[in-house]
């Protein structure tokens, strides 16, 4: 499966240097019990990596864009889980605030729905892909982040990923 994300340049460094990066919890963060649920779930032993998936509406909301680079990979479609961007990031407003959630389910079993993946993909579900590393041999190539780029598809814009990132 063809994903982009946005990577440190140390990690470009790392792929290039032949190394696989293995991502770490955020510390001291809304992030972690969200990252760590959806450790649990797909048997990760490391904190997921976010990319968004070519062909696909996206949003790259959140990611860290200092000193950052765009990595386009080539991931075997077995390490790849997707799941709503919309709904994931619900899922995290909720376990940061529990006094909002008023379902008549528990909040563990929308975090189940969340990450069990998609079952209808319409034209407009902003889909998120989660990796568990990033292998060098998945690495197509690297882009800079451009103003453009930040444009269509940073923060509440919802842009089709195309050939083209930057």
């Amino acid at each position: 499966m063809r994903i982009i994300t946005i990577q440190s340049v140390e990690v470009f460094r790392l792929l290039k240097r032949n190394e696989i990066y293995l991502a770490s919890l955020p510390k001291n963060s809304n992030l972690t019990r969200p990252y760590k649920l959806m450790m649990e779930q797909y048997h990760y032993l490391h904190s997921p990596i976010f990319g968004c998936v070519v062909g696909r509406l996206s949003n790259f909301g959140g990611a860290n864009i200092k000193n950052s680079v765009i990595l386009e990979l080539e991931v075997p479609d077995e390490c790849v889980n997707l799941q709503s961007y919309v709904e994931w990031n619900s899922l995290i407003n909720y376990m940061e605030n529990l006094s909002i959630w008023t379902e008549n389910y528990s909040i563990f079993d929308f975090a189940t729905m969340v990450l069990s993946g998609i079952d209808t993909i319409y034209d407009n579900t902003v889909i998120q892909a989660t990796i568990p590393r990033i292998e060098p041999k998945w690495l197509v190539n690297k882009y800079t982040i451009t103003k453009k780029f930040l444009n269509l598809h940073y923060g509440v814009s919802n842009r089709l990923i195309k050939e083209n990132y930057t």
